[in-house]
């Protein structure tokens, strides 16, 4: 089965997922604000990417935190990832802040979320946001913080 996985934001954790799992792939690719080589694809506030270059993704990771105040993927390619076809997963990568301390436990979107800085307070927003595709368009989705 063809598998293409995107991941929006290959930073510190981008890196490491993409570096550990472009084997399961049948092909990978990843953004970066100013990609040094051809490795990467550009993607930043000023600069979305063209409809081609998502058009055959089955698995998309968004791991870029909010910039101010937004969620780039989400404010330039909504419809695009509603549109897509062929996604199976869409994980958005949080941050624990949005839960505070729940002394270990586990959680999940069902969690009740508790922010209390003004950044986590951003990515409860921003996870709703993404939830709410989820729900609303029945996107593959998975938050994990």
């Amino acid at each position: 089965m063809f598998k293409n996985l995107l991941i929006f934001g290959c930073g510190y954790v981008g890196k490491l997922f993409y570096d550990n799992t472009t084997c399961l792939f049948s092909t990978s690719s990843a953004t970066k604000q100013y990609p040094s080589d051809n490795t990467f694809v550009k993607f930043n506030e000023k600069t979305s990417l063209n409809k081609d270059e998502l058009k055959e993704v089955t698995h998309l990771l968004i791991t870029i935190p909010p910039i101010e105040g937004e969620d780039i993927v989400f404010k330039y390619h909504t419809e695009d990832i509603n549109n897509l076809k062929s996604l199976k997963w869409l994980g958005y990568l949080a941050s624990t802040g949005i839960y505070r301390d729940y002394s270990g436990q586990w959680v999940d979107e069902e969690t009740p979320l508790r922010p209390l800085s003004t950044q986590s307070r951003i990515r409860a927003k921003i996870e709703r946001q993404w939830l709410s595709l989820w729900q609303v368009y029945n996107t593959p989705g998975r938050i994990q913080a």
